[in-house]
């Protein structure tokens, strides 16, 4: 399967307090920064599968992406985009890939 961002980031660059991201991370035990850089990438990932139900504590929904060998990257300014994209080979470049 081929890599794939997924993200709905803001695209203005812009640094703010994620106040509700960090109540749904903290609720499941994980830490979030209280200021967080948007507009860009901060990882790569490949798409395993799509699911109905799971016993992750993230899933909440009706359906789930199952994701594999996730690979943090330095933060690489880029448009936000609301689903899962091949990420152009400029920002690909970037991240060493």
């Amino acid at each position: 399967m081929a890599d794939a961002l997924s993200g709905s980031a803001s695209d203005s660059g812009e640094r703010f307090v994620a106040s509700e991201t960090a109540a749904f991370a903290k609720k499941r035990g994980a830490v979030v920064p209280d200021e967080l850089e948007t507009g860009g990438a901060v990882g790569i990932v490949a798409f395993a599968d799509c699911v109905e139900w799971s016993r992750s504590r993230w899933f909440e929904v009706d359906f789930g992406r199952v994701l594999k060998d996730a690979k943090p990257t330095k933060f690489v300014p880029m448009k936000g985009q609301l689903a899962l994209f091949d990420p152009p080979r400029q920002v690909l470049r970037k991240l060493g890939f």
